[in-house]
């Protein structure tokens, strides 16, 4: 089946199962394959109480273990992570991006192997300069920007189960894809859109956020708040007033000048 036919598809059943299902639970129709006003099964463990301690807090029969925290390396002889963040831009690019978010795990091979075995995918949506830079929230520079750069985007690594653990482990599938990534436009979103004129070679993805999949196992990065990474320090605007960019730039709320938060 064609993808778009399958998307549409998808479309279509979402809102039918809307109707079908959630619509009739919002009037109140009882739910099937139990009496009505018995609770439901449990989740069997114990939920955790609240706390205010710095610390992560699983339920009894559970442990959790940090995996691939930012500055992780992406192959074993790779740069280490420098605590006090003095690691530069060049080895940011070869390392675990920052402030995960959107993942979704790959199984490598069918069958039981596939649960041992696989490429986890995930986003990186924005830098904590107090945290990034050794002198925190100091002046930027050409050095400091690159660096954010590579932060930002996609991180592809190969992790296993060994020893009962989950590990990264060296694989010619890992990657990165920065904010400098070279990028190709394919689509309804073609390469000689009139919004996409421009005298340099598309470049990169930033403050990736939700993500998702799809059947035939490909990745969607999903960016947010791109519009803060927009604009123009000149009073004036340059944009002519009849103009696509300067419509849309209106339409968007894109700021007059560049934004402090920027990269």
């Amino acid at each position: 089946m064609p993808r778009r036919s399958l998307m549409r598809g998808g479309l279509a059943m979402g809102a039918l199962a809307f109707l079908s299902g959630g619509l009739a639970k919002s009037l109140g129709a009882a739910p099937q394959g139990r009496a009505k006003g018995r609770p439901g099964p449990s989740l069997g463990f114990e939920p955790v109480l609240t706390s205010m301690a710095d610390a992560i807090i699983v339920p009894d029969g559970y442990t959790a273990e940090i995996l691939i925290p930012w500055g992780t390396p992406l192959f074993s002889n790779g740069p280490t992570w420098e605590k006090d963040a003095s690691n530069t831009a060049a080895e940011q690019e070869q390392q675990v991006g920052m402030h995960h978010d959107g993942m979704h795990y790959f199984p490598l091979e069918p069958g039981p192997m596939g649960s041992q075995r696989g490429l986890l995918v995930l986003n990186h949506e924005y830098n904590d300069r107090t945290l990034f830079y050794p002198d925190g929230d100091a002046v930027m520079t050409l050095e400091k920007v690159n660096k954010a750069l590579a932060a930002h985007g996609v991180t592809v690594i190969k992790i296993e189960l060994l020893g009962g653990i989950w590990q990264p482990v060296d694989s010619l599938y890992n990657r990165r894809i920065t904010g400098k990534t070279p990028m190709t436009f394919s689509g309804p979103v073609s390469a000689d859109h009139e919004m996409l004129q421009s005298n340099n070679e598309p470049q990169g993805t930033l403050n990736n956020c939700a993500h998702g999949f799809t059947p035939w196992n490909t990745y969607l990065a999903c960016e947010e708040n791109w519009n803060g990474y927009f604009g123009t320090a000149d009073p004036l605007d340059p944009y002519p007033a009849g103009g696509p960019l300067r419509r849309h730039r209106g339409r968007l709320r894109l700021p007059l000048a560049p934004l402090r938060s920027t990269v």
